[in-house]
């Protein structure tokens, strides 16, 4: 808890900062207050599953005021600005989910009468520090059941991933990582359980909201969606009670069945687009992994039974670890939607992140136990 002497301590470090800043330009003032942000929260008694996150978000901040990094509105959501979601919705646009994950940045800018493109460039980087929080309730919560270590080592692997992707990437699928990573924390909260407790009920919930921020492309959309239901298998066989067979169920049925017309309309305008019959499907692999092995094909035959052998090395170290299960399967999932898209395919970025600090021996096995 941050106490009052805390409190009065940002509020002194903040106005130092504006005050370090006003003497040159604006630029510079976000810059100091940044920095001397960053030096205190490390200074200040807080719990680092929230100081690191924080941290990264500032020097995120820092880059996009530097113009090193930005997040242009993407083009679906941008040609309907203006619109009103619930109308999109209620007529069934198909772009309109995709429209309604980037509406708070799109409100917020007209609000504030700010760029689109710098409120949603705030938007993204708050949703690569949210990933980057999860990242770390992710290995808190297969850590509390099966190690005890240091977290603060485990946090230089994703920090280093989010970072190499926030100055890489356009941002579109940002959302869909944050939102696979909430259900794959859900998920695995659910199985790690012995019993099925109360807060169980609004998991459900959240993962069907979890699975909104995906829709930001089909490929992800599809993957979450399939996530969502064989994860819900693998917890029932592992604690059957009827009480989470029934309540889950029923959450899983009313969500599919608000959204089955999206998926089906979704599904076929793909499906059409590479085709009419059943070669459309051969012909989307044409927009996937498969692509990169036409030439060379030998050598990179070579390399898929290499990265065979180390899966099934990692799966052999790491196999008994509480909850690593859900995120083995979507490893799994990931590569099978990433050879009908390469986008899609980098959804692998999230479960194999987790699994990346098991197999670089950077959680130690608990003695204790």
């Amino acid at each position: 808890m941050i106490n009052t002497s805390m409190f009065f301590r940002i509020v002194v470090v903040l106005i130092l900062g504006v005050g370090l800043g006003v003497a040159v330009t604006a630029l510079d003032a976000i810059n100091s207050v940044a920095l001397i942000m960053i030096f205190n929260l490390f200074v200040l008694r807080i719990n680092d599953k929230y100081k690191y996150p924080i941290v990264f978000f500032i020097i995120l901040v820092i880059l996009l005021n530097n113009n090193i990094i930005q997040f242009p509105l993407f083009p679906q959501a941008e040609i309907l600005l203006g619109s009103n979601p619930i109308s999109l919705l209620h007529d069934h646009h198909p772009h309109a989910l995709r429209y309604l994950v980037a509406f708070p940045a799109i409100a917020a800018s007209e609000y504030f009468k700010i760029s689109i493109d710098v409120v949603y460039s705030i938007y993204i980087l708050l949703m690569f520090s949210c990933t980057f929080w999860l990242f770390i309730l992710i290995q808190k919560e297969i850590i509390a059941t099966n190690y005890a270590v240091n977290l603060r080592v485990n946090y230089l692997l994703p920090l280093i991933v989010l970072f190499v992707l926030t100055i890489t990437m356009n941002g579109r699928l940002v959302p869909a990582y944050l939102g696979f990573a909430l259900i794959l924390l859900l998920q695995i909260k659910m199985y790690s359980s012995y019993s099925y407790n109360i807060r169980e009920y609004f998991f459900h919930l959240l993962i069907c909201l979890a699975w909104l921020l995906t829709t930001v492309s089909s490929g992800t959309m599809f993957v979450a969606l399939i996530q969502i239901f064989i994860g819900y298998i693998f917890i029932l066989i592992k604690k059957f009670r009827y009480i989470f067979l029934i309540f889950g169920s029923f959450t899983l049925f009313v969500f599919l069945d608000l959204i089955k017309d999206f998926l089906i309309r979704s599904f076929f305008k793909n499906l059409n687009f590479f085709g009419d019959d059943y070669t459309a499907i051969l012909n989307m692999t044409s927009h996937g992994i498969i692509r990169l092995f036409e030439d060379y094909l030998i050598l990179k035959s070579l390399v898929i039974i290499i990265v065979i052998f180390l899966g099934l090395s990692i799966y052999s170290r790491i196999k008994k670890i509480s909850g690593i299960k859900i995120l083995l399967i979507a490893v799994c999932l990931s590569l099978i939607g990433g050879s009908f898209g390469i986008s899609t395919g980098t959804m692998i970025i999230v479960p194999l992140t987790i699994v990346g600090t098991f197999q670089l021996g950077l959680l130690n096995k608990k003695e204790d136990y």
